[in-house]
């Protein structure tokens, strides 16, 4: 059976990347975790709740009254402890948006990834269907001129053989066009709400910048930008913890009823932190170190993979510019039979050219692929550009 492609323009192909990354439940539960963070951390900046204290004492002899007391108070931190942690709240609703940032590329480069393998997939079905159709009605005229006579039963099992084989392959690609489908819809892809997955369409296609723009441009990349915002909230942590030794102090008001006499008064407490802040304040500092070599560590990996996908990309352009020519849109199959028709050729000679420009077809296919996939890498690294 011959399955007649339709093409999937760029444009239907960024719509259906946008859809499924807008509806993927990772980011929207990355989103509500770092909004549940960010909350915690504004809560962290409130005061205490007030305490309210009531003490009642019974005379347990027979002179005096009972006596009983009765106050509230309010713990407050050190004035600028507030003004500290309110800096660590900024940093870290900013880290989350670039967090989201980095999250979205990734998915979107995922999700771009695995329709680059479903086009793949959808190609090589498609050039194996027209090989599997040209076999089978050449098995069909070999049988024929068998039994007229005019063919040996050698050449009868060497077509059948080879349209087997072939056959083999076609239905191997349905197989392998089905997952990679399966693949799409468990990330989100719904045909109900979607551009519909078209057989056999094109590889996206990214212009490209000259090699100096991406090598520059490490800096910018969303895992990068993300480390160096982790770094600032780190920085503010750890500034807010050195803080935090600073005594806090508590305020209150106390009313007593004793021997028969009502009294008003305040109370004043300080807190003193000489236990565990030298420990919080080294560990902040250690946690900030961290975060420092993380970026940096990021930085580093980040401009190996944009130099490494630079190479990549040029070795397949390199390659497909020689391999295309003489493969794509040459209709060489075709060409084949016309010349095995006109005995031109024996049929030893065209089944075995026949494979080999199958062969060279599907490898075309699997370099533009490839090829695809390293731009997608690419653009993911430097989204900026």
């Amino acid at each position: 059976m011959l399955l007649i492609p339709t093409a999937l323009s760029a444009d239907t192909f960024t719509e259906i990347t946008n859809a499924m990354v807008g509806s993927s439940p990772i980011i929207q539960a990355q989103q509500e975790a770092l909004r549940a963070q960010l909350l915690a951390t504004k809560a962290d900046n409130t005061l205490d709740n007030p305490e309210i204290e009531f003490e009642r004492l019974w005379n347990a002899g027979e002179h005096g009254d009972n006596r009983w007391s009765a106050g509230v108070s309010q713990r407050f931190e050190w004035p600028g402890i507030y003004n500290a942690r309110s800096k660590v709240g900024q940093t870290v609703s900013e880290a989350n948006l670039r967090r989201m940032d980095e999250l979205r590329t990734e998915i979107t480069a995922q999700v771009s990834k695995a329709l680059i393998d479903y086009v793949e997939a959808s190609r090589k079905a498609t050039v194996l269907a027209e090989a599997d159709s040209l076999l089978s009605s050449l098995r069909d005229a070999t049988e024929k001129a068998y039994r007229h006579g005019e063919t040996t039963i050698l050449d009868v099992n060497r077509t059948a053989v080879e349209a087997a084989g072939v056959s083999a392959d076609y239905a191997e690609s349905l197989a392998a066009l089905a997952a990679r489908r399966a693949d799409l819809e468990a990330m989100g892809y719904n045909p109900r709400t979607m551009p519909p997955l078209s057989f056999g369409v094109d590889f996206p296609h990214y212009e490209l910048l000259p090699d100096e723009s991406y090598l520059t441009a490490a800096d910018t990349a969303p895992a990068v930008v993300s480390a160096m915002a982790a770094l600032r909230v780190a920085e503010a942590e750890a500034e807010a913890t050195r803080k935090g030794r600073f005594p806090g102090f508590s305020l209150g008001y106390r009313h007593a009823f004793e021997d028969g006499n009502h009294f008003n008064g305040l109370s004043v407490g300080i807190e003193l932190p000489i236990w565990r802040s030298g420990k919080e304040v080294a560990a902040a500092n250690a946690a900030k170190l961290a975060s420092s070599f993380q970026q940096k560590a990021v930085l580093t990996e980040t401009a190996g993979r944009i130099r490494s996908t630079l190479n990549t990309l040029q070795g397949l352009q390199t390659r497909i510019s020689l391999l295309a020519p003489p493969v794509e849109n040459t209709n060489n199959q075709r060409l084949l039979l016309k010349a095995y028709k006109g005995g031109q050729i024996t049929l030893l000679d065209y089944l075995r050219e026949s494979t080999y420009f199958l062969d060279a077809r599907l490898s075309l296919i699997s370099l533009q692929a490839e090829l695809a996939r390293a731009e997608v890498e690419l653009q993911a690294l430097t989204p900026g550009l």
